[in-house]
């Protein structure tokens, strides 16, 4: 495999290391952002955001990244089961995912430093370390990625992920997972990303400019949060009512 990018001779396997130990040392920086520097974490990531675009195309020069091998496209090509390669490899990552999330303690962990960072740290969890490992594995979540998106298009456009990071957080929270942390689930996340997808679809049928494509994700997105916060407010204030309610029973007695 020729780079285009460093003009050297490499094969697949190496090309695939570097990518995703890329993605995990990105992740790894952001983690360090947060946990030892306290930068809230959506400013630390929109800030390495545009490092890492910038970043990407003073590497490039600006250029699209062509002419990528035969093998790397034939990856999306159907095999067995009608199935790519690429396609058992996503769901390997979501079984495995899944598992981890609900059937093991660094899971419970994972969910516990998301609902109650100072609750887990009390007991005894360790929350700098699990958000570290959150980050690599977000990082390494987005190389794998990049890697699916090169097989599939056969060449990667400098433009290449610029509007996703509205459409990952739609697909999150249109999925029941809460940007406050501590809820939610893999399987939610993954139909939250489907119905965007067939929403796209749905667009290109009905021949729809594909600059709508933001707007609409971001209308959906606003939705949501209006409606997940209703909700949320409707909660807490039954818990409230329940909670003085037994109050006044107790004092009645």
């Amino acid at each position: 495999m020729f780079s285009p990018t460093f003009g050297v001779q490499i094969n697949l396997f190496t090309a695939f290391l570097f990518t995703l130990l890329t993605g995990l040392l990105a992740g790894l920086f952001n983690g360090i952002l947060v946990t030892l520097l306290k930068i809230p974490a959506i400013v630390a990531t929109l800030g390495t955001l545009g490092l890492y675009k910038g970043i990407m195309l003073l590497i490039t020069g600006g250029k699209w990244i062509e002419n990528l091998p035969q093998n790397l496209k034939q990856l999306s090509s159907s095999g067995f089961l009608s199935l790519s390669p690429i396609a058992y490899l996503v769901l390997f990552i979501i079984i495995f995912a899944y598992f981890i999330l609900t059937r093991t303690q660094s899971g419970r962990h994972f969910y516990a430093v998301g609902d109650n960072l100072q609750g887990a740290l009390q007991l005894g969890v360790k929350t700098n370390q699990i958000r570290i490992i959150a980050f690599m594995v977000n990082g390494l979540m987005a190389s794998i990625a990049g890697i699916i998106f090169a097989s599939q298009i056969g060449f990667v456009p400098n433009s290449t992920g610029s509007g996703l990071e509205m459409k990952a957080i739609a697909a999150c929270v249109l999925g029941g997972i809460s940007l406050l942390g501590g809820s939610g689930n893999l399987i939610g996340a993954i139909l939250g990303a489907y119905f965007l997808i067939q929403i796209d679809s749905i667009l290109v049928l009905l021949k729809v400019p594909a600059y709508w494509n933001n707007f609409i994700a971001g209308f959906v997105l606003l939705c949501v949060l209006i409606f997940d916060g209703r909700i949320r407010v409707m909660l807490n204030e039954n818990l409230k009512q329940q909670r003085y309610s037994r109050f006044l029973n107790i004092k009645s007695d």
